[in-house]
């Protein structure tokens, strides 16, 4: 049989980090401190883009709300709160994956992302149901 290499399965793949939420920069590599501005990340997706954010989305309230949580090198010192909208807006086909059981949610920053983008908890069913959202807007 035929093997498929994962590369194969998407027209493009790549990964950011980030500590609780996306300000001014964003990480290829902690090691090697290879970053970009998160402005020049969001302008180069296009709403074809899918993206899938994964983390519990639970951090003190003013990392999310305020300006004092912002940790970057941008003059657009924005709350973490509008990096993730700008990201919704960009490509309104996200998702956000959760590894807490759902029943840890019930916290303000977790509420608040979950207004952003649909979640879902980081386990089968939660892949699986993912997946048909990230699909279904195509």
């Amino acid at each position: 049989f035929p093997t498929r290499r994962s590369s194969d399965l998407f027209k493009s793949f790549d990964t950011w980090y980030f500590h609780n939420c996306p300000y001014g920069w964003l990480w290829k590599d902690f090691e090697t401190g290879e970053r970009k501005l998160t402005g020049e990340v969001i302008a180069d997706l296009t709403p074809r883009h899918r993206l899938i954010f994964v983390g519990d989305a639970s951090m003190a309230p003013y990392e999310l709300f305020s300006m004092t949580g912002w940790a970057g090198g941008e003059s657009d010192r924005s709350p973490g709160i509008d990096w993730l909208r700008r990201f919704k807006q960009r490509c309104p086909s996200s998702v956000w994956l959760n590894p807490d059981p759902r029943k840890w949610w019930d916290h303000p920053t977790v509420s608040a992302v979950g207004q952003i983008f649909p979640m879902f908890e980081l386990n089968v069913d939660g892949l699986r149901d993912s997946v048909v959202k990230l699909r279904a807007a195509v």
